[in-house]
């Protein structure tokens, strides 16, 4: 994320995933294992994952131009 510091936690998460960054997020766009978008949060460092089901994710972290993908496993 060019000179932004990014971190997440926490990894499996159960109900709220915390981002934590130094830059403002863009947009988080959660996918699941097939590539099909679950959830598209703007602006926000909490996501609440608490209506998904149990299983691996792959979260787009938007930041500027720049994306990063992370993947989450639900429990």
């Amino acid at each position: 994320f060019g000179g932004a510091v990014f971190s997440y936690y926490p990894n499996p998460v159960s109900d709220v995933l915390y981002l934590n960054t130094t830059d403002q997020i863009d947009s988080v766009v959660i996918y699941n294992m097939l590539g099909q978008k679950i959830q598209e949060i703007k602006q926000s460092s909490t996501i609440d994952m608490t209506d998904l089901s149990k299983g691996n994710y792959l979260v787009n972290v938007t930041i500027g131009n720049t994306t990063k993908t992370i993947r989450i496993v639900k429990q």
